[in-house]
């Protein structure tokens, strides 16, 4: 038993030597009423757009559509079409009455059985739609089927973790925002919103969520590695990943049913995770606190930054005191280990330094990846994260290791400063090029292979 659909017929006509330039006033003018055997004139004539007062664009009967832009300079020719209403043909308006809603509620129960198969639009529910109408339609089948994205915030300290988290959250919601919410472990969560609003004031949309209690199967929840692995929540069937920022052992967690995304591509094979590139979404420097313009050498000294020096291993052995008494011995550079400084604080002594020297990265470490943007040197050891360059598209003259020391390079780069610092502007072009749209597009592709498994 067929649903009704009124159908239209189109009869073309052709009007030749008018008086006018347009045969009626507008492209479409409708008939509603009972005196006419139509319901519709359409006159292609009005539509293009362009410079040719006398173009026309044809529509062949039953919806074929043929573009013949025919250009006359003086014609007052124009082509018609007039519809007229009919109940048989190609289905264009459903017929609402009761035995067709009848109809249509079995159809709809028959459909809801089917598996793997999502009906949407006009036909799947048997209603007349405009198209804003069906883009809000399959928007609103999707939210009522699209898994849940809540991910862990730890919105009381501003530091590089939890900017992360929170550009992973705001990546999500930016094409998902009716399935995605926070959750912020520490009382006062929106109090501490409001003190990343003035870099992110999207947080403001957001929501917060209680995983334990409004998860199911199938939703996922993210959290960073300093988390435990919830197995409350694995045992209800909620995809949990956690988000490695840093050198974590991720053996038990993987045990315990928790799954992995990365922040780089070294952490993505380390530690007992083995991830796809799918799992790999890279977090971008705050353009607030970052220079992202031109890079300016007029105010630079000698100044060598240490940060993020390994103590335990052969990278601060190497470092200090070698570094420091070769500038004692040149009295042409100085060293500096900054600490507690604000941004606008940084962002002066880096105008003013030449390199940075980070060893032993447990990650995409910030302070490096900035420097580097305004303009430093940057200068490591052959160690962790540093070997893979997919993250760190450093010149292997800028590694130390037993046969490239690092004094030897600290020389070499502050005689030949402008042409080392050259060197790395494909590192800069990368790291500019990261941002919110990338991680847009990566958050897609992560969802994607997580509703596949």
């Amino acid at each position: 038993e067929k649903l009704e659909y009124r159908s239209i017929d189109f009869e073309r006509v052709v009007v030749k030597n008018m008086d006018e330039d347009f045969f009626q006033p507008a492209s479409v003018v409708n008939y509603p009423s009972g005196d006419y055997d139509f319901t519709r004139i359409v006159e292609y004539k009005h539509f293009p757009t362009n410079a040719q007062p006398h173009q026309v664009l044809e529509q062949e009967a039953q919806g074929q559509v043929q573009q013949s832009l025919r250009q006359t300079q003086k014609s007052r020719d124009t082509v018609l079409f007039y519809e007229r209403s009919k109940d048989d043909g190609d289905p264009y308006y459903p017929v609402p009455n009761d035995r067709n809603k009848n109809l249509y509620a079995k159809y709809q129960e028959m459909a809801e059985k089917e598996e793997g198969i999502t009906f949407v639009g006009r036909l799947a529910n048997y209603k007349y739609f405009n198209m804003d109408q069906s883009i809000q339609n399959a928007l609103e089948l999707f939210d009522s089927h699209a898994p849940k994205v809540v991910v862990l915030q730890h919105l009381q300290n501003k530091t590089g973790g939890p900017e992360a988290l929170l550009q992973l959250l705001l990546a999500f919601h930016a094409w998902m925002p009716s399935r995605t919410f926070y959750y912020q472990q520490s009382p006062g969560g929106e109090e501490m919103k409001s003190m990343w609003f003035d870099d992110y004031p999207k947080l403001a949309e957001l929501t917060p969520l209680e995983p334990s209690t409004d998860l199911k199967a199938g939703d996922i929840f993210i959290i960073p590695e300093i988390n435990n692995c919830p197995t409350d929540l694995v045992e209800k069937g909620v995809q949990v990943f956690i988000y490695q920022l840093g050198q974590n052992d991720a053996r038990e967690k993987v045990r315990q049913g928790c799954r992995y995304i990365s922040h780089n591509f070294y952490l993505s094979k380390q530690n007992g995770i083995d991830v796809p590139r799918s799992h790999v979404i890279i977090p971008y420097m705050n353009v607030r606190k970052t220079h992202f313009g031109p890079i300016d050498n007029s105010r630079r000294e000698n100044i060598i930054i240490l940060n993020h020096i390994d103590n335990d291993g052969a990278g601060w052995e190497q470092v200090n005191p070698g570094l420091d008494n070769y500038c004692l011995e040149r009295s042409s550079c100085e060293v500096n280990r900054p600490q507690g400084l604000t941004a606008p604080q940084l962002n002066e002594l880096y105008s003013r330094s030449k390199v940075i020297i980070a060893t032993c990265l447990r990650g995409s470490e910030r302070m490096p990846i900035e420097a580097t943007l305004a303009g430093l040197i940057f200068i490591t050891n052959d160690c962790d994260n540093s070997k893979d360059v997919r993250d760190f598209p450093l010149p292997r003259e800028h590694i130390f290791n037993e046969r490239n020391k690092l004094v030897d390079i600290v020389q070499n780069v502050l005689d030949n400063f402008e042409e080392e610092q050259a060197k790395l502007d494909n590192f800069r072009s990368m790291y500019k090029n990261f941002g919110h749209l990338t991680m847009i597009e990566e958050t897609k592709e992560f969802y994607k292979a997580a509703a596949q498994v």
